[in-house]
């Protein structure tokens, strides 16, 4: 049981892990593409994703369904509604600095998270606690 739970909250970090990083490289093409008249500036989708889908069926909670979820769900990239640039602004630039800033701090969230569960495994196969 804890090696399934183990493994279903592995997967779900690196899923996670994988769409913060798809988001960091559309945010940065947002930033690059900050002077270009009539540029769209894209968004990633997963969190919300995720959980409407699992909120869709009873027992949500259930590692086999959030695996299951894991397996066909990836990022959706849209254009960003209502964001037609006209031309360089700082708000926008603004915007598109405070959301790298969140999505950072979020990733640096997850790969802690991901290096203390690694600690808790290997203490519990070794016995030990290796820093």
């Amino acid at each position: 049981m804890i090696s399934e739970l183990s493994s279903v909250t592995s997967n779900l970090v690196s899923a996670t892990l994988d769409a913060s990083m798809l988001r960091h490289k559309i945010i940065s093409n947002n930033i690059a593409n900050n002077n270009v008249e009539g540029f769209k500036a894209l968004d990633v989708n997963f969190e919300s994703l995720l959980r409407a889908e699992l909120s869709e069926k009873i027992g949500s909670t259930n590692s086999n369904r959030l695996e299951e979820v894991l397996n066909y769900l990836s990022p959706e990239i849209n254009e960003r509604k209502g964001d037609n640039m006209v031309g360089p602004t700082e708000k926008t630039l603004d915007q598109e600095m405070a959301e790298m800033a969140k999505n950072t701090l979020k990733y640096e969230s997850l790969i802690k998270a991901q290096s203390l569960q690694s600690g808790i495994l290997n203490m519990a196969i070794t016995g030990s606690r290796n820093r």
